[in-house]
């Protein structure tokens, strides 16, 4: 009798029923209101998009020599639009151009041998200039420093 007395207490606790035959039924589940099927549209007749909507690849950014702000603002722009790689090119291009019409090290200025190489050193042979126009002029034989 007091196993029972337990037991119906332990029921009670955990259930709130106080006969142990088992769980009380669920309430049946609302009935789910069914969607009703749309028609598909027609598929739209192919349209040739807006001239201006066109995908077409972004303008080449030219370097502006205007002032020394304006010629960081356009390399900053020319750089951002290029993958890695082609950073890596335009890097070897700077370097090419600030060497270019130096024979040796020793041929080398002051400011070429302990300073780094900055685009800065080259603007002026390079204003206007798009990145396929700058590693171009990087392949050409020089002409002087």
């Amino acid at each position: 009798m007091r196993r029972r007395v337990i037991l119906t207490g332990v029921a009670a606790l955990l259930g709130g029923c106080t006969s142990l035959t088992g769980p009380a039924p669920l309430p049946a589940p609302a009935p789910v209101p069914q969607a009703q099927p749309q028609p598909e549209a027609p598929p739209a007749a192919p349209t040739s998009p807006p001239q201006a909507a066109r995908q077409r690849p972004p303008a080449a950014v030219r370097i502006d020599n205007a002032s020394l702000e304006s010629f960081r603002t356009s390399w900053q722009r020319l750089r951002a639009n290029l993958s890695p790689a082609e950073q890596s090119a335009l890097n070897g291009a700077v370097a090419s151009l600030a060497f270019a019409g130096y024979d040796s090290h020793s041929d080398l200025p002051r400011n070429l041998r302990d300073n780094p190489i900055v685009p800065e050193m080259i603007r002026q042979r390079i204003d206007g200039m798009t990145y396929a126009e700058i590693v171009e002029l990087s392949h050409e034989p020089p002409t002087g420093p």
